[in-house]
């Protein structure tokens, strides 16, 4: 497996915004819980526990990008990347538990209201960790999108999230002074669901990523692009690309070429098409050879006919690895969807006895393709 140039200065990124995490939300945590021990306010102190989970979630941050720093070895071949993705299920797992117990604590407080504690002391650390939250919304942002790290981007949205509690806290601490009226529950339920609903949303991405998601248009447009530009390439299919983090990626393509071709030359066109891949992806891509006799009549007039009838009664279809072996007509079949295998079999066959070809079809059933 190739080295990437760029992978340590990316989990440098990664420690530095972690560690400013666990000490910035160690700090807020201290203060919070002092002042709000100094002021009476139980608000105040299940802020300053909430900031004590976001250490947590920070030291998770650390340790999901130290695991997947480490390199690759007998048991991962194929590295360690995806560490990071478990670390950001994890946060975002504690994010939703933390909305629950929000929505829990808050319809509590509707059903048994509880006089919120009013000093200056507690509006100041508040609107203090206002404007540290906010900061540090845009610096995770930032870095986030910077390394392209979903992990840094779910810490973001947890900081958001805190910005929204406290914000919130301190609208309902402003409206009981001014008004006598308790609104603290109903603000905090409508929090809580919000980050109920941002965390499944997460949770969402992070699983996908661990499961594997299809590439992205723009990255299968080079692809393809790549390969057009082969002159020797009569055609190409099952392309596969699977990715491990945000630095490694790898896949298979099967490349058609002329079985008239020297081994030699057919081997020196596919390392030729890995090479630029992976110059121009990043993806390390392994080829596989497929021969096509392109010189036979018979087989040449069977090709065109099968295009022909796919495009036009079944368009969502495809076909490949057509081929000729030991009196089989033999070639792959890719439905997208459609059900009508029976149907283009049957047609098939009609036409290889309609055109006395003493050939026995055998269509094999393939998957989606990528391109």
């Amino acid at each position: 497996m190739r080295m990437k140039k760029n992978t340590s200065t990316r989990y440098k990124v990664g420690y530095k915004a972690g560690a400013m995490g666990i000490i910035t939300n160690l700090l807020l945590s201290a203060g919070k819980i002092g002042a709000g021990y100094l002021s009476h306010s139980q608000a105040l102190i299940g802020d300053g526990i909430n900031s004590l989970s976001d250490a947590l979630s920070s030291f998770i941050t650390v340790l999901g990008f130290y695991m997947s720093s480490k390199p690759a070895d007998k048991e991962h071949p194929y590295g360690h990347q995806r560490s990071e993705y478990i670390a950001g299920f994890v946060m975002t797992l504690i994010m939703a538990y933390l909305g629950i117990e929000i929505v829990r604590s808050s319809f509590n407080r509707i059903v048994s209201p509880i006089s919120l504690s009013i000093s200056i002391l507690t509006i100041l650390v508040m609107i203090v960790s206002i404007i540290i939250k906010v900061i540090m919304v845009i610096y995770y942002r930032k870095k986030g999108n910077e390394i392209e790290s979903e992990v840094l981007i779910a810490a973001s949205q947890d900081s958001k999230n805190d910005v929204y509690m406290t914000s919130a806290l301190l609208l309902a601490i402003i409206i009981q002074f001014a008004t006598n009226l308790n609104i603290d529950g109903y603000i905090g339920v409508f929090i809580g669901i919000y980050i109920i609903y941002s965390s499944a949303q997460m949770i969402r991405d992070f699983i996908d990523e661990l499961m594997g998601t299809r590439p992205k248009e723009e990255l299968l447009e080079k692809i393809q692009e790549i390969l057009d530009e082969e002159p020797e390439i009569i055609g190409y299919h099952d392309c596969m690309v699977h990715f491990y983090g945000k630095e490694y990626a790898f896949g298979t393509v099967h490349i058609e070429l002329n079985q008239k071709m020297s081994l030699v030359e057919a081997h020196t066109i596919i390392d030729n098409i890995e090479r630029k891949l992976y110059e121009m992806t990043s993806i390390e891509m392994v080829a596989h050879l497929d021969p096509l006799d392109i010189d036979g009549k018979e087989l040449k007039e069977i090709y065109h006919f099968i295009k022909k009838f796919l495009k036009i009664n079944y368009p969502e279809t495809s076909f490949h690895d057509l081929r000729v072996i030991d009196n089989r007509l033999c070639f792959d079949l890719v439905l997208n969807g459609s059900k009508d295998y029976d149907k283009i079999e049957a047609y098939i066959n009609e036409y290889l006895v309609s055109n006395n070809i003493q050939l026995t079809l055998e269509i094999t059933k393939d998957n989606q393709q990528l391109i």
